[in-house]
């Protein structure tokens, strides 16, 4: 599961509470009223947190893969379900979530995030996928750029995308035009970069 801990004073963390979802917590975006935890094999959980003390579940979604990493924009999840893609679950009712739309990227999806009509998408050996998420039930692909390792997270900011990119490092992309983004620059990290 997932401790929800104290940080007012940083020099003393404290635990609130714990919620112990029913395989194990890989992920956690919290969106107003909710936390949304991905849970490998057993999908996808929605918490209420307006009593942090004692977090409730409200819903879930089984996804058809494994749930790696979560974004949330709007009333929709989208989750990237490792070797089903991206899965795109409506939650404007938290307590019934249901499938809006799939993506079934080529690879193994391990992140997600939404920024405006595009999702990108950390694909292991097939780089970041672009997604055009505009039409949530029916998402198409906009672009793709093989960053050569195995892209396994991704932050977007402005106009560039940092993919942490495995034995490759950072790559840094230039995503103005999402149908053709290209590499910008290069760190290569001393071990395996996995999250950025």
């Amino acid at each position: 599961g997932f401790d929800i801990i104290r940080i007012a004073d940083p020099s003393a963390p404290s635990r609130v509470s714990n919620f112990d979802t029913s395989v194990f917590t890989i992920d956690v975006v919290v969106s107003g009223a909710y936390a949304y935890a991905a849970d490998g094999e057993a999908g996808l959980h929605i918490l209420n947190t307006t009593n942090l003390s004692l977090p409730t579940r409200v819903g879930t979604f089984d996804t058809t893969g494994e749930v790696y990493r979560l974004d949330v924009s709007g009333n929709y999840v989208y989750a990237a379900d490792w070797g089903s893609g991206l899965q795109i679950i409506n939650v404007a009712d938290a307590s019934v979530p249901t499938r809006s739309g799939v993506f079934d990227t080529p690879g193994f999806a391990t992140d997600v995030f939404v920024l405006g009509d595009y999702a990108y998408v950390p694909d292991m050996s097939f780089g970041l996928q672009v997604i055009n998420v505009s039409n949530a039930a029916l998402p198409t692909r906009a672009g793709a750029f093989d960053t050569l390792g195995t892209a396994e997270a991704v932050f977007v900011s402005g106009t560039y995308a940092y993919v942490a990119d495995g034995t490759g490092g950072l790559r840094i992309l230039d995503i103005s035009n999402a149908a053709a983004p290209n590499l910008t620059g290069t760190f290569d990290t001393t071990g395996n970069a996995a999250g950025v």
